[in-house]
């Protein structure tokens, strides 16, 4: 009787119905943990199958991918889990994990696109290289469908940690149409606070390109903040280059068309 409002929200249910009813089987009562933990358990597999760049991995390289997670479990639990047993149980629902010949995969890329989504906001915390990963991915296809699972889940923190590494990598200023227009559907999705883009546009440090890939983003933003951002940059950078100043004004006409129409 649940209806999910939004994508996540869909995937999400969809995966938490999936792995309950495999945890519920009469067989696998006490050989599965909780659903809970069994996500985190397929996340942490989907992102290192999406770093090596496969879909479907090997059956003693996922075993040995999962074991130190599982000890993780084992040691908070109490109990004896074993990757191995695991992974044929969950193949044995046929949901979420199957497997063909040697190799495990997900049973929908959709899947693991939004798992990995998920696994991304842990890391981002956590892990400090992970941030200047994902800006030198940002474009690469292969990315796409998680990074907009991850920006519609993140929250202000982790958002501007991404993009605080977007700024920081040369990559920034080598994004080409399809990675800049993905970049602008995270920031939409996300609705990051607009301090760090207003700080990092005013530093006289930041040059053409990166100021006008923030105009962008606070143009997509579109909040009262990114107006006065804009306006403030306006303000106090009259000789900057004409494109930046134009892209700038476009900003803030745009908020204050909004603000008469609405």
């Amino acid at each position: 009787h649940y209806v999910p409002t939004t994508r996540e929200a869909l995937y999400d249910a969809a995966l938490t119905y999936l792995l309950k009813d495999a945890v519920q089987q009469p067989d696998c009562l006490y050989l599965l943990p909780p659903v809970a933990e069994l996500k985190h358990l397929l996340g942490s597999l989907a992102l290192w199958m999406q770093d090596c760049g496969v879909i479907a991995a090997p059956v003693e390289q996922v075993h040995a991918c999962l074991q130190p997670e599982v000890e993780r479990l084992n040691a908070r639990f109490g109990d004896a889990y074993r990757a191995d047993a695991l992974c044929t149980h969950l193949v044995a629902g046929g949901s979420v994990l199957c497997q063909q010949g040697g190799a495990y995969l997900f049973t929908h890329n959709s899947f693991r696109d939004y798992l990995i989504g998920e696994q991304l906001l842990k890391e981002v915390g956590v892990e400090p290289t992970r941030a200047a990963k994902m800006a030198v991915q940002l474009g690469d296809g292969w990315w796409d469908e998680a990074f907009l699972f991850f920006a519609i889940r993140a929250d202000g923190l982790w958002f501007t940690r991404f993009f605080k590494a977007l700024m920081e990598s040369p990559h920034s200023e080598l994004l080409d149409e399809a990675a800049r227009g993905l970049l602008l559907r995270m920031v939409e999705r996300a609705d990051p606070p607009v301090t760090y883009l207003r700080d990092k546009l005013r530093d006289r440090r930041t040059n053409r390109v990166r100021q006008l890939l923030l105009l962008e983003c606070l143009q997509v933003v579109g909040s009262v903040q990114a107006y006065q951002a804009a306006q403030e940059f306006i303000r106090h950078h009259r000789r900057a280059d004409s494109e930046v100043l134009r892209k700038a004004a476009e900003v803030v006409i745009r908020q204050t068309s909004h603000r008469k129409i609405h």
